[in-house]
């Protein structure tokens, strides 16, 4: 299967691209993805991207490898959620992990690393499952410090009202 798509970026001319995802397991499961990026008139071709992925024996992803060659494992709880996604080169370096999740399965805190560690925390109505909040900042435990990201979500049902739960944030 492929697509082809303008990026929209070439400083007054359009680069186009083509995408080729190849399905080449047992499963019929994707298996990579080839992007070729064709170069502006008078520029310079570069060599395909390809980013791979497998999978381990329940058919969750179990590596990616990007177009760099960097790999990540994911990292799967005993109930087959993921929990973690870390540098398969060096196990110790953690890019994510889930640190709670409500009785539905949603990621109700989670952590990014890098420079410095981003916490993230998301509110879900209890009755209808939908997301209220996302605050996300410098975790030190107990809150954020400077938060980085504070939102809030209000659902709205013009068409069937009777069929809403109104959701008010302040």
């Amino acid at each position: 299967m492929q697509t082809t798509g303008d990026s929209g970026v070439g400083y007054g001319s359009v680069d186009t691209y083509v995408q080729s995802f190849v399905y080449n397991d047992a499963l019929a499961r994707l298996t990579s993805t080839v992007t070729t990026i064709s170069p502006v008139a008078g520029g310079t071709a570069e060599p395909p991207f390809m980013q791979s992925l497998t999978y381990d024996g329940l058919g969750r992803v179990a590596t990616t490898t990007d177009a760099t060659g960097g790999r990540v494992e994911n990292m799967y709880s005993s109930h087959g959620f993921l929990r973690r996604v870390r540098d398969a080169a060096a196990p110790a370096t953690v890019y994510w992990e889930l640190l709670a999740s409500n009785e539905r399965g949603q990621a109700t805190r989670e952590r990014r690393h890098g420079n410095a560690k981003i916490s993230t925390r998301r509110d879900y109505d209890a009755l209808t499952g939908r997301l209220q909040a996302i605050l996300s900042g410098l975790d030190n435990g107990s809150s954020f410090v400077n938060p980085v990201q504070n939102l809030s979500y209000q659902y709205l049902c013009p068409r069937q009202p009777q069929f809403c739960i109104a959701d008010s944030f302040s």
